[in-house]
């Protein structure tokens, strides 16, 4: 054990399904961008459709959402013309997004 060792944190564990925990949403504000990514961070899946905003600005927050869960080590897949699944990879490992994605084509 060394001087500057760090205590391990012990984080609770949360056995609730992914797809239980994911935001669904049609996006109005894209200010609303960053909120998302804290959830993102938290863990909570997000389902988001981008037909009520701009292309222009639909794209920045499609660009900043897949960067996140880039750094989270996460994926964001398409599910039609308007609408994106982002999550970290650990959300898939229950298997309900899986299933999500599988009723939802």
């Amino acid at each position: 054990m060394g001087i500057f060792s760090k205590k391990k944190e012990e984080k609770p564990v949360d056995n609730t399904p992914a797809r239980q925990k994911m935001i669904m949403e049609n996006l109005t504000d894209p200010d609303k961008a960053v909120g998302y990514a804290d959830s993102l961070l938290k863990g909570i899946p997000l389902c988001l459709g981008f037909g009520e905003l701009d292309i222009d600005e639909a794209n920045k927050i499609i660009a900043f959402l897949s960067g996140v869960v880039y750094a989270v080590d996460g994926v964001a897949k398409k599910l039609n013309d308007n609408a994106f699944l982002f999550a970290r990879k650990e959300e898939f490992l229950d298997g309900s997004l899986n299933e999500f994605l599988n009723n939802f084509k």
